[in-house]
Formats: structure tokens, sequence, C-alpha cells
């Protein structure tokens, strides 16, 4: 419509990704071209053998069309779709370093915040084993506390993470990339889960070690 041409239509080809791969499919219209033509702006090349495009083949065949070597550039599909993919790539790993210093910094906040609880407890603690609460149940008590506020931090974590990603999937559609990946939350709640769990590991298993007698004299 643009460049006033009629055309005529000969074949309907399968869905392609022409352009972005995270754009999708979309309408593409496939044009006839000869040397010289305007519509020879880009060639998709198949050819019956992986010897048939060779690169130095390609570039003798295209020098019939334009001497200058420079005229045109190659570019294997698999390169193509590597240069679209880096920076998403790039970004992942930046995400993955960022998350491994929130885990980290997650972790020993953990760590601080049940010694501390220990620290306030020792009598309770105490008195709990002088009535014959067995190292066992001391450790599972002190992980359970660990537990509820790790499971507190995970959900609200969880609901503004689905509540941010939902509005930012409605404003920028994107195909083919899920913005949205229920196996990688899962995932990341696995590692919190058993992070957090070695966090308070070594506190609950300090607890056990208190004298009671000890404690109950202080």
């Amino acid at each position: 419509d643009t460049e006033g041409d009629d055309v005529v239509v000969i074949g309907v080809a399968k869905d392609v990704v022409s352009g972005l791969v995270y754009d999708g499919k979309r309408p593409h219209i496939f044009l006839p071209t000869s040397p010289g033509a305007r519509h020879a702006r880009a060639l998709l090349v198949r050819g019956r053998s992986i010897a048939d495009i060779r690169q130095d083949l390609l570039q003798a065949t295209l020098r019939t069309v334009e001497a200058n070597p420079l005229a045109f550039s190659i570019l294997s599909l698999d390169e193509a779709l590597a240069l679209q993919t880096y920076p998403m790539i790039i970004a992942s790993w930046i995400g993955l370093l960022l998350s491994g210093i929130a885990l980290a910094l997650s972790v020993s906040g953990l760590y601080g915040v049940v010694t501390y609880g220990l620290s306030q407890r020792v009598k309770e603690i105490g008195i709990r084993i002088a009535l014959g609460a067995t190292p066992a149940a001391i450790t599972r008590l002190v992980m359970m506390q660990a537990g509820r506020l790790v499971a507190i931090g995970s959900g609200v974590g969880l609901l503004v993470s689905f509540s941010a990603l939902g509005i930012l999937a409605a404003i920028v559609p994107l195909q083919n990339v899920s913005i949205l990946n229920l196996g990688a939350f899962a995932a990341g709640t696995v590692v919190i889960a058993v992070a957090s769990a070695l966090a308070a590991l070594l506190p609950s298993r300090a607890a056990t070690r208190i004298d009671p007698a000890h404690s109950l004299r202080s």
C-alpha cells in the first residue's frame, strides 16, 4: 500500500519469526528480486547441504552481483539468534549476581535474628531442657520459628513479585519469552528455604547446649 505495488500471491509459507525473537511471529511477505532491484535488501539462503552455504561460496556468488566484498554481510541464523539473545543472557547473569548478593544478605540477617532471639530466650530454653525437652525438640522449636519468618517473608516477596511482573507483562507483551516463569519462582523458593534452614541450623544446635542450671541461676 505504501509503495503502490500490486502483488500476486502464489503461495503461503509457514509462520516464521522474521524480526526479533521476542517479538514473535508477525505477518511477512516474500518478494521476488533480481540484481539491482529495490527489494534486494536481505536474502535468506538455504543450501542442499552444509557445503553449499559456506561463506566463501556465498561471497563468490554475491560478487557476480556486486564486486565490492563489503556490499553484503553474511550472517548465519545461529549467529543472528546469539546476537539477539546476548543482551538477555547478560541481564540474566547480572540478575543472578544481584540475587546471590541478596541471598547472602538475607541468610546473614536471618542468622543474626535467630541468634539474637535465642539470646533473649536462654531462660525459657533452660526451663524447657530442665523439664525434659530433648535436643531434637529444641532444634525443631528454633527451626520452626525461623521457618515462620521465612514463610512470611517469602509469601510477601512472591505476592509483590507476581503483581509487579503481571503489570509488566501487560505493558510489555513479549513472545517466546516468559516473564512469569513458575519454574524459576519455585526453584528460587527452594533455594531460599534451603539457605534459611542452614542459617538457622547453627543457632538451633547452640541452643541444645544451653546448661539449664546456669541459665536458671542467671
